[in-house]
């Protein structure tokens, strides 16, 4: 069994992939890569960009990462009231390296949104309709907005001043790993 962890976001200060390094430090004993989609430039996706470049050689090394992964944790911040245009993107190419658009069948998947405001919310909803149409299972959900009122960052990782929240995230993360060893079961 083998997690994969990642924000959709590209800023180099993410909070949500410091939210996905707090999600990697509570996982118990299981083999897990936290990635960093900037580190997989794609152009915008089109169909006349596929046609005249093809499809880029880091969407077939992203999707064969997750392709290899038993479930994802998935951190989206909020652009303008939906998922970062960088993150649809990456999914759209994806998608097209598969030839299928349920590039996700029945991956299990912990999703978490991290905002400066309040829209840590909307992007969650946004985030879960896209993973579910592409065959996602939404295991659990966890969204903390307003984050440097109720987090700090240290060691790349979040770090709550409240328990209740880590309680939440924890609670979170304990439903999806249940769910990923009923599943492998």
């Amino acid at each position: 069994m083998s997690i994969l962890l990642l924000a959709g976001s590209n800023s180099q200060q993410s909070i949500n992939q410091s939210l996905a390094a707090t999600v990697a430090g509570m996982l118990p004993a299981m083999e897990h890569t936290l990635l960093s989609l900037r580190d997989f430039p794609l152009p915008m996706y089109s169909p006349d960009e596929e046609k005249e470049q093809g499809i880029p050689e880091n969407v077939f090394r992203l999707k064969e990462i997750l392709d290899s992964a038993s479930g994802l944790v998935v951190a989206v911040p909020e652009h303008n009231g939906s998922v970062p245009a960088f993150f649809k993107n990456t999914l759209d190419w994806i998608s097209r390296a598969a030839r299928n658009y349920r590039i996700l069948s029945n991956k299990p998947v912990l999703l978490l949104s991290a905002s400066p405001g309040g829209g840590g919310t909307i992007a969650i909803t946004h985030a879960e309709v896209i993973l579910q149409r592409l065959g996602a299972t939404i295991t659990g959900k966890f969204t903390v907005s307003y984050f440097f009122q109720h987090a700090e960052i240290h060691q790349s990782a979040a770090v709550f001043k409240e328990p209740a929240l880590q309680e939440q995230l924890a609670a979170a993360v304990a439903q999806f790993v249940d769910h990923l060893k009923m599943k492998t079961a």
